[in-house]
């Protein structure tokens, strides 16, 4: 059954990007989801109707296919682009102070879904919030209501499957506009490809910029290196809380708070990566309707949170049109240079890394994603590092390398994490 072939081709062969287009998409509701473990759960009364196979992104996304048919006449213009196909980039923000201050960048999406339900543009939104009952685990929220879209502030630094209630959007009447991940949204534009009647009510894809996600359990190992013992404990989590950047900081239902700054948190992508996150080559969601990631020009200079946005359809452009001139979100455009450097450690990672990576492991017999796309050119230097960078994640899955790495203190994992960044920035420039 098609169902088998899913999980044996897909799921267990470590190529699960863990989006949830899988159960989004099935008629018939025979795949769950194991928020535990991050990963989609078999289930009974598969047909063979084969929509599971189609949206799923994890072995096969033909970067060339969806040029043609998202940027068709532009296909030559979004391959060369280290940011992929853009009309404008903009450095952008919220203009009320609340929402910018409470976001994990600007606010510039939470402002966008506010102003295009308030315009009329779309009947609702799907977003990610965190769980009220289980404040340590990500939940995917279809919403029409305000206060819902405020409740979904900040980045989810956690394996989740944001797709899950498509069905709902699909067999309904009402248009949606949504965020997604870079694997997610290319799991929205195979179906588009394939079966565009099934997202006629999706109207705006807003991309999420993503290095990787981290598997649930270093939501938990974070929470415990914070000294909280129980999640049961736990009454709230943010992971980009208080003065952008922010920091994951974790309340108890005591009232009692700790935190770690985002840079220093960043230890755990070493040892909790999802693994198919070191073979996905788009960093910057190439095939949304726009983007969006952390504006770091101001980094040093503003104490309020910025957002690179670029928008790449005629829907991304409109939207941003619209909250502009409905004073919903303000700034500037930027040049593209200006716009690449930004990220160029993570562009660098993924628009070159990850094929010497996907070259590496086919050397070994490891399954691996195929983007339709040949492998850059690379020195033997950079294909040393990227064995280096496999040898210390292969090691970040053993228990006695996480719990040494769990016992530094997190004084010393955020100046070194701080350093690595800003060298690793400096040297992809």
């Amino acid at each position: 059954m098609i169902i088998d072939d899913l999980f044996e081709e897909i799921v267990e062969q470590g190529l699960c990007t863990r989006c949830g287009a899988c159960v989004g998409f099935c008629p018939h509701d025979c795949i769950g989801w194991d928020h535990v473990r991050g990963l989609p759960v078999k289930g009974s009364g598969c047909n063979d109707c084969n929509l599971c196979m189609e949206a799923c992104p994890g072995k096969e996304v033909d970067f060339s296919g969806l040029r043609n048919l998202v940027f068709p006449g532009n296909e030559e213009e979004a391959r060369e682009s280290r940011l992929g196909y853009y009309r404008k980039i903009r450095m952008l923000h919220s203009r009320d102070e609340t929402i910018r201050s409470e976001a994990a960048s600007g606010g510039v999406i939470t402002s966008l879904f506010l102003d295009l339900l308030q315009s009329g543009a779309v009947d609702g939104v799907l977003a990610l919030g965190m769980d009220p009952e289980k404040p340590h685990q990500a939940l995917p929220i279809l919403t029409s209501d305000p206060e819902d879209v405020l409740r979904t502030q900040q980045s989810k630094y956690i394996a989740h499957p944001i797709l899950t209630p498509l069905w709902e959007i699909v067999r309904g009447k009402k248009t949606y506009a949504l965020t997604a991940l870079p694997c997610q949204v290319h799991a929205l534009r195979l179906m588009q490809k394939k079966h565009p009647r099934l997202l006629k009510n999706i109207k705006l894809i807003i991309g999420l910029y993503c290095g990787n996600l981290w598997e649930p359990e270093a939501t938990a190992a974070i929470i415990r290196k914070l000294g909280f013992k129980n999640l049961s404990d736990i009454q709230e989590l943010q992971y980009r809380a208080g003065e952008w950047p922010g920091r994951i900081q974790v309340q108890a239902k005591n009232g009692e708070t700790r935190s770690i700054s985002k840079e220093g948190s960043n230890y755990l992508s070493f040892l909790y990566t999802v693994d198919r996150c070191f073979t996905c080559a788009d960093h910057t969601a190439e095939f949304a309707d726009l983007s969006v990631g952390d504006g770091w020009l101001y980094e040093n200079e503003s104490k309020g949170g910025w957002s690179v946005v670029i928008t790449r359809t005629e829907a991304g452009e409109e939207a941003i049109q619209g909250a502009l001139k409905h004073g919903m979100i303000t700034g500037h455009e930027i040049d593209y240079q200006t716009g690449a450097e930004m990220h160029s450690h993570h562009l660098d990672n993924k628009r070159q890394g990850a094929y010497i990576r996907i070259e590496q492991r086919r050397v070994r017999g490891i399954p691996t994603p195929d983007y339709n796309e040949p492998i850059p050119s690379y020195t033997r230097k950079r294909w040393w590092k990227e064995r280096i960078v496999e040898g210390i994640t292969r090691l970040g899955k053993r228990r006695w390398f996480r719990t040494l790495a769990h016992a530094i203190p997190i004084s010393i994992h955020e100046r070194l994490m701080t350093r690595i960044r800003r060298l690793w920035m400096r040297k992809t420039r």
